[in-house]
């Protein structure tokens, strides 16, 4: 589904070798030098892999890559695919309340990597329900440390029932808890494949390249 909203997949390597930059240049400029918003996905055992890509785009003038950090989680690759995706329809579809890649990467490239979560949640509270269950499978609960640089929450819901006031009251119970200097955005994503049930899909960046324990307060 890549193609359908405008996203182009590139493997790089699958290795924890040191990268050989000329490859880097030839294979990955190749692919990116055009695009609007760049995302370079690893484990942590790959990472030196984003660190390669941000230094080749940065020789050759083009966008720096924003870093979605994965953890061993099987789990976290579904959810990755997910999250893109949902990014990717985002930004190339109108909603009742969208970002722009500009917004994406003022909230996402401040750090050193992204986190990302899903979780979904049906009843009156799904809202709260699933932003809480998608910020404690980054093992937090609510932003209050300066250790975190950005969040984007993306709501998603059926579009005769995903309202801006449902979204809004679940921002609401978490603005108080952003420090004054975190880059914050959310956005509502119409998808009538999800019925009753409402998805969250959370990227949380960090500047230490790692969630501290005191970044996020546990909800009651």
């Amino acid at each position: 589904h890549c193609m359908e909203f405008g996203l182009a997949c590139t493997p790089i390597n699958t290795t924890v070798d040191v990268p050989p930059l000329t490859h880097l240049r030839t294979q990955v400029v190749r692919n990116i030098e055009r695009a609007h918003l760049v995302l370079v996905v690893t484990d942590s055992l790959t990472a030196i892999w984003a660190e390669a890509a941000q230094t080749v785009c940065a020789e050759a003038g083009c966008n720096a890559p924003i870093h979605l950090l994965l953890t061993n989680d099987p789990s976290q690759a579904r959810a990755a695919c997910v999250s893109i995706r949902a990014l990717g329809a985002l930004l190339n579809t109108e909603g009742p309340v969208g970002i722009d890649v500009e917004d994406v990467r003022m909230v996402l490239t401040g750090g050193d990597s992204t986190r990302i979560a899903t979780a979904k949640a049906t009843g009156n509270t799904r809202a709260q329900d699933a932003l809480n269950l998608a910020l404690r499978d980054l093992g937090h609960a609510k932003p209050e440390s300066s250790a975190l640089d950005g969040l984007l929450v993306i709501f998603a819901g059926a579009s005769d029932s995903l309202s801006l006031k449902e979204a809004g009251m679940a921002i609401k119970q978490l603005r108080p808890d952003l420090g004054p200097n975190v880059h914050f955005a959310y956005c509502l994503l119409h998808d009538d494949s999800l019925g009753v049930e409402l998805r969250v899909t959370v990227f949380a960046t960090n500047s230490c390249g790692q969630e501290s324990e005191n970044q996020l307060r546990e909800t009651p």
